[in-house]
């Protein structure tokens, strides 16, 4: 999510894998995700999840453990801000949570 505080539609890429060890998001989809606008703050959230059915006396056991990583992005040209004093004159802290 690289524009969280701008709200534009379609700033997120949600993708579920196998569980690999690594994967690559494809180019096009990060340059239509740029594309659609930066704002302050962008994070790259990693979920894993696992689960399991058991059959057991008297049913069966649904088991599932989940995990999430939040990664602040670095993205060249953009400098994220909470105030003016996070961004360098004459820049200022715009709405959107960049300087500019």
């Amino acid at each position: 999510n690289i524009n969280l505080h701008g709200t534009a539609a379609g700033t997120r890429i949600s993708c579920l894998v196998e569980d690999s060890g690594s994967f690559s998001i494809p180019e096009p989809l990060m340059t239509a995700l740029v594309n659609d606008g930066l704002s302050g703050f962008p994070t790259l959230t990693l979920t894993r999840a696992s689960s399991d059915r058991a059959d057991i006396e008297p049913g069966c056991v649904d088991f599932k453990v989940e995990t999430h990583t939040s990664i602040q992005v670095s993205i060249d040209g953009l400098t994220s801000c909470s105030n003016d004093d996070d961004c360098i004159a004459p820049e200022i802290c715009q709405t959107d949570l960049t300087c500019g």
